[in-house]
């Protein structure tokens, strides 16, 4: 299977939706490994060989998820390694039992072999 890994930051419990210009402070928050990840732990889990082909790079948040398909014990040999940040985020901000907001950021390689951007974007500064 092919597909992009996403690190799902989830924050739950909030009290009321975040409105432009507030500030709401959740009860709890979580960061866990999604997108293309979770397909592959289910199918490693039933018992199915799984193969995954997916990019991780130099950041944060490809070293967590790669370091939890390690864990889990997926096959690694169609993982492809870049020198440069891999970024595949989701944010999630719930409040009751409905998931409210759902923003996402994918950077990385467009296509195989592709080069990231030598311009920085501010997201970028802060997240290497």
């Amino acid at each position: 299977m092919a597909g992009p890994y996403f690190t799902d930051l989830v924050f739950h419990g909030l009290p009321r939706p975040v409105r432009p210009g507030t500030e709401v402070f959740a009860e709890g928050f979580g960061l866990v490994p999604g997108g293309a990840y979770t397909l592959a732990m289910a199918v490693h889990r039933l018992g199915r060989r799984v193969v995954w082909s997916a990019d991780f790079g130099t950041d944060p948040f490809s070293t967590q998820v790669l370091a939890s398909a390690r864990q889990e014990g997926l096959d690694e040999a169609a993982f492809r390694h870049h020198p440069f940040p891999v970024r595949s985020l989701t944010v999630a901000l719930s409040f009751g039992d409905d998931p409210a907001v759902r923003a996402g950021l994918q950077r990385g390689p467009a296509r195989r072999g592709a080069r990231p951007s030598t311009r920085p974007n501010r997201a970028d500064t802060s997240l290497s």
